[in-house]
C-alpha cells in the first residue's frame, strides 16, 4: 500500500461515537460488532476495526453487548388462558423434497405437542381434518379457539371447529372460535424451552 502511495482513512473518534449513537438509537439497536462496523463503513464511511467497534459498543450498550454475548435472545411475551384454550396448527414444508410431509399442532397454554404427524402429504385438507378429528377423540371436547394459516389445507379444520363451537355462547363462539394468521407467527416449530 505503502509503495502505491494509499492509505486507510483515519476517522476522529467523535465521529465514529457520534455514528455509531445514531445506529443505536434507530434499527442498530440489535446489531452485533461485525454488523455494525459493516454498517459504520457502508452508511457513514468509517473504516474501524472490531475490536474498535466492540470497545464502542461495550461503552454505549453493555447490556445489549451482555445479551447477544450469551446468545440468550429473549421471548416475545405470550399470554393464554389456559389448557385447551388456543390450539396452533400448522404444517412444515422444509423435508417436502425428501418425501417428509410434517403437520403439528400445540397447546398455546403448555406448548404440549398434541400431534405431530408425518405423512405423504400436509395439503390435503382430509388429512388434515383427520389428525383434528383423532385429537377431539381424544379430548371428548373442542377447543375454544384454533389459530391456523390460511392455506388451503386447513379448510376442513376451520369448518369442523367453526361448527362445534357455533351454539356456544361465549365470546370465541361459532366463527370467532378461529384465527387466521400468517403461518410464521404460529407456535407450532418454535422452540419450546423458556429464555
Amino acid at each position: 500500500m505503502a509503495r502505491l502511495n494509499l492509505r486507510r482513512r483515519r476517522y476522529s473518534l467523535d465521529m465514529a461515537i457520534r455514528a455509531n449513537q445514531e445506529e443505536m438509537m434507530f434499527s442498530g439497536q440489535t446489531l452485533g460488532c461485525r454488523s455494525m462496523k459493516r454498517r459504520l463503513l457502508q452508511k457513514h464511511d468509517i473504516f474501524m476495526g472490531r475490536d474498535d467497534v466492540l470497545c464502542l459498543l461495550r461503552i454505549i450498550d453493555p447490556d445489549g453487548v451482555d445479551i447477544r454475548a450469551s446468545h440468550c435472545l429473549t421471548r416475545r411475551m405470550y399470554l393464554n388462558n389456559g389448557p385447551n384454550y388456543l390450539v396452533h396448527v400448522d404444517g412444515h414444508d422444509k423435508l417436502k423434497p425428501f418425501g417428509f410431509a410434517i403437520h403439528g399442532a400445540t397447546c398455546g397454554f403448555s406448548r404440549r405437542i398434541l400431534w405431530l404427524k408425518v405423512a405423504r402429504t400436509n395439503n390435503d385438507p382430509s388429512v388434515v381434518a383427520s389428525y383434528f378429528l383423532k385429537y377431539l377423540e381424544e379430548i371428548n371436547s373442542a377447543p375454544r379457539c384454533v389459530r391456523i394459516d390460511a392455506g388451503t389445507e386447513n379448510v376442513y379444520i376451520e369448518d369442523i371447529q367453526k361448527s362445534f363451537r357455533w351454539y356456544h355462547n361465549d365470546d370465541m363462539c361459532g366463527e370467532k372460535s378461529v384465527i387466521k394468521g400468517r403461518s410464521m407467527c404460529n407456535q407450532v416449530g418454535k422452540p419450546s424451552t423458556s429464555a
